[in-house]
């Protein structure tokens, strides 16, 4: 009997048993007890993993019950009647009492028990791995040594992919993406002149700091190089905008020139097209590109086009800059082709710009994944950052500034970015008159969040309708002054209050009510469980 637990039944015959015993339409507490919405909110992520798992032993529990309630109801009559057993029928009692003893094998077998110790002996390797190696690493890398990588931060070079041409070449025959790899010439629709140059902008002490700190960088690196004026050079200027380290990013201000650049539509990946791919319990991994548009050189014919003077020296960019309007299409263009040859190997990889995430249903497909990315961009020129990729398999990552976690089937926003939400709105309760583009940018950040909170359309949607009348009562104007209602700040405080508890379901449960509604010029009408009211 022991044994006979222990193994787990064919999963065909498993699906086939369940269709066999429907549960009674009269036994409506055969069910799977769900938590009240409201105490799931509250409950820790730990929590829920556990309850989520108790509620998938319910559920096989349940089903096999189903027999055995068949059973009884056959006994039941039998004994009513008081009537023997015929041999088709004692026949009919052993069937159902094997296919009731198959259906517990579903709920004892040793098979989950068994994946969870390979799982285990599979993260145990990877352990010893990097353990054994003596580098220096977070919790969650491989050690980058033990795959012999070419490509580490110390020695990139920009344009570094160009140096691996040849290899480029075997994996692709496009002209076009080999142009790329060669050095990338800019895609004028016309050629751009400049008649005036920029009036070069001021920077705080703190930012003008930082900024030589990056301009030597760049220069020790040759992103950049110092350069004499020639003629038909662009100049343009240079500013910053802050990171999340609290450090600054220096781009250059190429507005202008991208008004003479051909636009090309294209077709990115999203986030949502990124867990179209996920399912319950996988496991995940990313894998993040140092200085990823700085791998990419720019032809030197057109470097001229990409100019920009500090304290008086002229330079130029020799390399993708941030700023260009063809570069996440060009880098996104380059990468397709890296990661169709790895979907090619079954892999389900979903990048975006220089961030990746990696999916698998296993840690040891994952693990493999894991490895055959990271060695494929390498062996194309890339340089993996091992601060910013999770090299590790996990069921909980952090992907484009949301958590995913594979266990519970939901996202939820940041930790940051849920604290500068509550700042951000915070800031605009306690104003007594804001400009209108403030109002905007506050509703872009909370637009932002819709992957990860559940219920956010509810409460931006009022938002949006107050700022769109406000800009058709003065005429498109973004710095108008205006004041929030009452609802308007209502509906700000449920962002304060609710955004750190807040998440979104992958997979929708059934719902509890159901509300038809309709309406027409003459009334309105709605249904809810048999309950019916309108407007006459």
């Amino acid at each position: 009997m022991n044994q006979g637990l222990r193994t787990r039944v064919n999963e065909e015959k498993y699906k086939d048993l369940t269709k066999k015993y429907d549960k009674p339409a009269n036994v409506s507490s055969l069910k799977v007890p769900r938590v009240n919405i409201g105490i799931w909110k509250q409950m820790s992520l730990r929590n829920k993993d556990v309850d989520i798992k108790l509620q998938r032993l319910q559920n096989l529990l349940s089903k096999t019950a189903c027999p055995l309630m068949y059973m009884m109801d056959m006994f039941v009559d039998k004994s009513s009647k008081k009537e023997g057993m015929s041999r088709e029928e004692l026949q009919a009692y052993a069937v159902t009492c094997r296919d009731t003893y198959q259906l517990f094998q579903a709920c004892y077998s040793e098979k989950p028990q068994q994946d969870i110790q390979q799982e285990e002996k599979q993260r145990q390797k990877v352990d010893h791995v990097i353990s054994d190696s003596g580098v220096s690493t977070n919790d969650h890398l491989i050690d980058l040594t033990a795959i012999k990588l070419q490509n580490i931060p110390n020695n990139f070079i920009v344009g570094k992919i160009s140096k691996f041409f040849h290899r480029w070449k075997e994996l692709t025959s496009d002209y076009w993406i080999l142009n790329i790899i060669k050095g990338y010439q800019l895609e004028f629709e016309n050629i751009p002149t400049q008649l005036i140059m920029p009036y070069p902008l001021v920077f705080s002490s703190e930012e003008n700091e930082y900024v030589q700190k990056e301009i030597d960088k760049f220069i020790s690196k040759t992103i950049i190089q110092p350069v004499t004026p020639i003629k038909d050079q662009y100049v343009s200027n240079i500013f910053v905008r802050p990171k999340k380290d609290g450090t600054y990013r220096v781009i250059l201000n190429l507005k202008q020139l991208n008004l003479d650049i051909e636009q090309i539509h294209f077709k990115m990946e999203t986030f949502k097209t990124a867990i179209t791919n996920i399912t319950q319990n996988c496991w995940f991994g990313s894998v993040d590109l140092k200085d990823a548009y700085y791998s990419v050189s720019i032809n030197e014919k057109d470097r001229k086009y990409l100019r920009f003077y500090w304290n008086g020296v002229l330079y130029e960019y020799t390399c993708l800059p941030n700023g260009l309007t063809t570069a996440p299409r060009i880098f996104t263009k380059i990468l397709k082709v890296v990661f169709s040859k790895l979907r090619s190997k079954g892999h389900c990889n979903t990048p975006y710009i220089d961030d990746s995430l990696l999916v698998s249903k296993t840690f040891s497909g994952c693990q493999s994944n894991i490895i055959d990315t990271v060695q494929l961009l390498d062996h194309l020129g890339f340089t993996i950052h091992p601060d910013k990729s999770v090299l590790q398999p996990t069921q909980i990552i952090v992907f484009l500034g949301f958590v995913i976690n594979s266990i519970t089937m939901c996202i939820r926003v940041t930790k940051e970015k849920a604290d500068n939400i509550i700042k951000l709105c915070s800031r605009l309760i306690l104003k007594e008159e804001i400009t209108i583009r403030e109002f905007a940018q506050v509703i872009g950040k909370l637009v932002a969040t819709e992957p990860g909170v559940q219920y956010a359309p509810l409460y931006i949607k009022s938002l949006e309708i107050t700022k769109d009348l406000l800009l058709k009562q003065n005429y498109g104007n973004f710095d108008a002054k205006m004041t929030l209602s009452d609802g308007n700040i209502s509906d700000l405080n449920w962002w304060v209050n609710n955004i750190n508890s807040s998440f979104k379901p992958m997979t929708l449960i059934d719902p509890q009510f159901i509300l038809n509604t309709d309406s027409s010029n003459t009334g309105w009408g709605a249904v809810v469980q048999d309950k019916i009211t309108w407007s006459q």
